[in-house]
Formats: C-alpha cells, structure tokens, sequence
C-alpha cells in the first residue's frame, strides 16, 4: 500500500455515474492503520464503519479522542471531495453551532491523501471528528424529532447558500433531477406490480416536476440528510447532535432536500402526511418555503422513495453480499408508495400550503397538473 499526496483538483466534468458500480475499496483495518499512523499521526484501536460505496473506519485514541477515517471508492473525483472538505469548513463558519464534522488535516498539511491498494486501485483519504451520539432508536423516526430535523436541515440549507465550488455540477444518480435516468434501471425491479408502481411515479415526475425543474432555486446541497446519517444525544432522542455523511453533497433544487428527509422519515411509519406536514412546518420558519416549491413536495417525495427502491434493486444485483446494507428497507418502502399513490395529491399539496401560513389564493391552490 503506496502513499501519495495529492496536489490538485481533478480536472474534466467531474461525471461520478459510474460510482455505484465500482467495487468499494477493500482495504483491512490494520493497513488503515497504519496509514492513520504515517500520516496522521493517529493510533489507537480501529473497528469497521457501513459505507454504502467507500470504507470508513473508526479510530478510538488511547487520549479519549475519535475518528473517523473516510476511504473513497476508486471512482471517486478528489475535486468532487475537495468540495466537501471546503463545505465542512464553510458551514463551521457560517454557523458553528451545527453539530458538524471538523476536517483534520495531514502531516503534510493536507485534507485529502491518495493510496494505492494492491490490487493497484487509487483511493483518497480524509480524516473527520467522531461525532458522539446514538443513532435515532429502532432506526425509525419518533415523533419527537420531526420537528427538530426540519429545523436542523434548514439552518443547514441556510448555511450552504453562499457556498459554491465548481465541482458541485457533477452527474450523480441520486440526484433527483436526474430521476428520468432511472427507467434504465426498472428491469432490476423484479415484481412487475412494483415496476409498474415505479413507472407511475417517474411518469408524474416527467409531466408534472421536470418543467419546473429551471424555475426552482438550487444552491449545493446536503442531499442526503435522513435520520441514519445522524446522531442524537444519547439521553435526548429529539436533540439533534452529529451530522454525518456528506458524500452526496452537490449543486441542485434547493427543496430536493426536504423531499429526500421526508422520504426517507416514512419507513415503518402510519402516517405519512403528518410527518410530513410536521417536517416541513418547522423548515418552513427558519428557511421559508416558495408556493411552487410546495406544490412540487408530493411528486418529489414519491421520486425519492422510487429512486431508493430503484438503485437498491440494482445494486443488491451487483453486491449480494451487503444486501441488508442496501436493501433492508424496500418491502416498507414499496408498501410506503402505494399508500402515497392512494393519497390525494391536490389535498396533499393543501395541507403543506396551510403547514406554512399561506392563504388559498388562486396563484397557491394546486394546478391540474399536480392532481391525480
């Protein structure tokens, strides 16, 4: 395992489509550490973190400190991290309240170092702060923190709005204005009731979100900000402690974000909609929500909950052996979108202008487009 430090920016377009088809790095935890020795200078004993297509490790110091050391897949663009590392800084400045991750830099002054496995791949590393916590209990969501993680996730947005860095426009099939790219992928689903249910909905995306699509604010974003990539206070489960995993970081519709929590907080859940409402309520005073933002909310949460199941079920094709990692919610998720499709989208849509105080006035009420 070869060492090199890394001096620049990846050029070209920064494309990453090809990420979650690449073979995750296989580095061990005692290779791992001993590059956290050599150039971090960090030892202490080191145990395996989940990563959906990189690695991470855990490093816990004989001083009481932790660590987490990030491997990213071969594909990686080190531009598109470099982006990441500069908007941990950017958001500690902004507003350093929000429990987010501090970069620790090289013995080489560095934020980002390059290996190079045996099989003759090369991978970046960083090193971030451990963020203390516990994961939000039973992995679902509890009705104390739908209102803290609309608040959290606004100050976040807010936080990233005068962030830029020219990576961000980079194609990544977790974007959700690249959800028409996912019909590609529907021959992976294997039970036709659930492609057709998925067809539906990427339909309503291409009719009723696609030609808003330009008129919508965007900056970068978080765009994966859902309760297993944050931690909460251990005897506190609604206060909000640790931000993790800003992987998927990039430049899009500013409200992809809100649809993505949302989705994602309906696992195992009864009603939806109240989450939702709740959710998006307490974004709402912090970060206020545009009327045609809202009207786009239903088939934006729909798209998300179908791209989850879309790529699952591809990728637990490619990488059977990590099926519980990438695939362990789709039965809820398949059962959460059928009862979405039974819902009135117009209603739906009402419910979330009323959460945010605004009056049923013409330009707001939802047009034919948005209803069923």
């Amino acid at each position: 395992m070869s060492k090199t430090r890394i001096m620049s920016d990846a050029d070209g377009n920064h494309n990453q489509a090809g990420i979650l088809d690449t073979q995750p790095p296989l580095f061990s935890p005692e290779e791992i550490l001993e590059l956290a020795k050599d150039l971090y200078g960090l030892d202490g004993t080191i145990s395996s973190l989940d990563s959906e297509r990189d690695q991470n490790f855990r490093i816990d110091t004989s001083s009481g400190d932790q660590f987490v050391i990030k491997v990213a897949n071969s594909a990686m663009d080190p531009a598109v991290l470099m982006m990441q590392v500069e908007a941990l800084a950017h958001i500690a400045m902004v507003d350093p309240e929000l429990p987010v991750p501090r970069v620790i830099y090289s013995r080489n002054e560095s934020a980002l170092e390059m290996i190079q496995a045996n099989d003759g791949r090369s991978h970046y590393v960083h090193v971030l702060t451990y963020m203390l916590g516990c994961y939000p209990p039973d992995g679902s969501t509890s009705r104390a923190l739908y209102r803290p993680l609309g608040a959290c996730l606004a100050r976040l947005a807010r936080a990233l709005r005068g962030f830029y860095h020219p990576a961000a426009k980079y194609e990544l099939l977790w974007d959700l204005k690249q959800a028409t790219t996912l019909r590609g992928y529907l021959h992976h689903v294997p039970d036709p009731e659930h492609r057709q249910l998925a067809g539906y909905f990427l339909d309503r995306f291409e009719r009723v979100v696609l030609p808003e699509i330009p008129k919508l604010r965007s900056q970068i974003i978080h765009n994966d900000f859902v309760p297993n990539n944050l931690v909460v206070a251990e005897d506190d489960p609604g206060e909000i402690v640790g931000i993790l995993d800003f992987g998927d970081m990039i430049y899009t519709p500013l409200v992809m974000d809100l649809a993505n929590l949302i989705a994602d907080m309906f696992r195992g859940q009864e009603d939806p909609l109240d989450i939702a409402v709740e959710t998006i309520a307490a974004y709402h005073e912090i970060l206020p929500l545009e009327p045609l933002e809202l009207t786009l909310l239903y088939d934006l949460i729909a798209t998300r909950m179908t791209m989850l199941n879309v790529i699952a079920s591809w990728r637990v094709n490619l990488y059977p052996d990590n099926q519980e990692y990438i695939a362990g919610y789709v039965d809820s998720v398949w059962k959460n979108l059928v009862a979405w499709r039974n819902l009135d989208p117009a209603e739906v849509t009402r419910r979330y202008i009323r959460a945010c105080g605004f009056w049923e006035s013409e330009g707001l009420l939802p047009s034919q487009r948005v209803s069923k």
